[in-house]
């Protein structure tokens, strides 16, 4: 089964009285169905006024019973009208995500929240994009791809090479558990990770401050972008709100842009070492730096973030704590 199908949002069905100690309604045991009936029948016999009954009473009253047994078993065996039968019908794709009610978009449309269940024609109707033939899945959509970033849910458009995306935002709520990223069409919210495949996906998100470690990185843009710079100034700033300090060696911070719907494998990257105070920064600190990036030569939306990396002193390649800390990401807009 697919397990975005698993989703516990799909399990959540009707079924809540089977769970609880009361019987459903209609149950002899409850008061409404037939032990109730034949309870109130049988508190309407007087057995205080008995009398003799001759055999040709008996005979008829015999007779009587076994005519009426035999007509509620005529009545018992005539063929019943049953309603049509109704079809089950299967999402061409279902967006479900770990925090029910999320709205999901794709771009500036909202398509409902999660969990939700879309048609193929809401598909076509949306304007997502559908490949057929052998390397499609057997509903006619490719595999979703959750984008690099973080920013959405991919779908390979082959016709144009891009990877449009849906797009997530929790309810209020839950806003500042998770990071989030600047769009043309609003604010979003980003993805972690999930599961799935052709016929859906159920997503998690990017938690804020790596699960409780407490480290957080934002980026700002230093000053307005004119059309005629070459370089972005970005002043980065990390702040330890945890109670443990955030140590390693060869501290550095990667930057990486690039529009919405370009593959994110495509979109550029740059990484910058950090001042050597970077490779400690204990609970309550805050330090800021500002960097440079080139400013992309094509106009247009730009989606910009940063992360924050620290490598164990004993193992050179290994991260510590949790991995990258991930900034939010920027809109940048490039005149």
């Amino acid at each position: 089964m697919n397990p975005a199908l698993d989703a516990p949002a799909l399990r959540r069905v009707g079924l809540g009285h089977l769970a609880r100690g009361d019987s459903p309604r209609g149950s002899p045991w409850n008061g409404c169905g037939p032990a109730a009936i034949w309870i109130d029948v049988m508190q309407t016999l007087d057995y205080s006024k008995t009398q003799r009954r001759s055999s040709r009473s008996l005979f008829y009253g015999a007779g009587f019973f076994v005519a009426l047994a035999a007509f509620v078993l005529l009545v018992s065996m005539r063929p019943q009208k049953r309603p049509p039968a109704t079809a089950s019908v299967r999402p061409f794709f279902l967006v479900d995500s770990t925090v029910p009610g999320t709205a999901v978009y794709f771009r500036d449309k909202l398509l409902g929240k999660t969990p939700l269940s879309l048609s193929k024609a809401d598909w076509t109707r949306f304007g997502l994009p559908v490949t057929t033939g052998q390397s499609a899945s057997p509903s006619g959509i490719v595999n979703s791809d959750p984008d690099g970033w973080g920013e959405g849910l991919c779908f390979h458009d082959p016709a144009t090479n891009t990877d449009p995306r849906l797009m997530y935002k929790v309810p209020p709520s839950y806003e500042k558990s998770y990071l989030e990223y600047d769009t043309p069409w609003g604010k979003r919210t980003k993805m972690a990770c999930g599961e799935g495949g052709s016929g859906g996906f159920r997503s998690y998100f990017m938690s804020r401050g790596q699960d409780g470690i407490g480290v957080l990185l934002r980026i700002d843009l230093a000053n307005a972008v004119a059309s005629s710079d070459r370089k972005v100034n970005l002043v980065v700033t990390a702040s330890n709100t945890g109670s443990a300090a955030y140590s390693g060696v060869r501290p550095e911070v990667e930057f990486l842009w690039g529009t919405f719907d370009v593959q994110w494998q495509h979109r550029f990257h740059k990484t910058s070492k950090l001042p050597p105070e970077w490779a400690n920064i204990a609970p309550g600190q805050t330090l800021q730096t500002t960097l440079s990036i080139d400013l992309p030569k094509v106009s247009g939306d730009y989606s910009l973030f940063a992360i924050l990396n620290l490598f164990q002193p004993e193992h050179g390649e290994y991260l510590v704590g949790k991995g990258s800390v991930y900034s939010d990401s920027k809109l940048l807009k490039v005149p």
